[in-house]
């Protein structure tokens, strides 16, 4: 499924009119729906980076590829948070992903920058 189209209720049920990736569009009927979004990081989104700066990123399906300190390979440039968590794992995407981000990201600001 692409997206959803339209949702209903048809005689108790609930009932989806969808878009499918190849373009077409079926209803689909079902006892329940639960809407589940997810969230794709996509750094060249942001416009506040510029696009010089993200067109020098080192990225992976729209992640930035991190180093040592959650640091991208351009100077002074870090990234916590959702763009931390393909290189950093999916703790990172959470509050409790602080915890890990920010003792790195200071350890290596101090480090370089000291």
């Amino acid at each position: 499924m692409a997206r959803v189209v339209r949702s209903r209720v048809h005689e108790g049920q609930p009932v989806l009119t969808v878009e499918t990736l190849g373009g077409r569009v079926e209803e689909l009927a079902a006892d329940h729906v639960i809407a589940a979004t997810g969230h794709r990081v996509d750094i060249a989104a942001p416009d506040f980076l510029g696009h010089g700066l993200r067109a020098r990123l080192a990225t992976s399906r729209g992640t930035p590829k991190l180093g040592a300190g959650c640091a991208s390979p351009l100077p002074g440039l870090s990234f916590t948070g959702m763009p931390g968590g393909s290189s950093y794992g999916p703790a990172m995407r959470f509050v409790c992903g602080t915890g890990v981000a920010s003792p790195r990201t200071a350890g290596h600001l101090a480090a370089a920058y000291g």
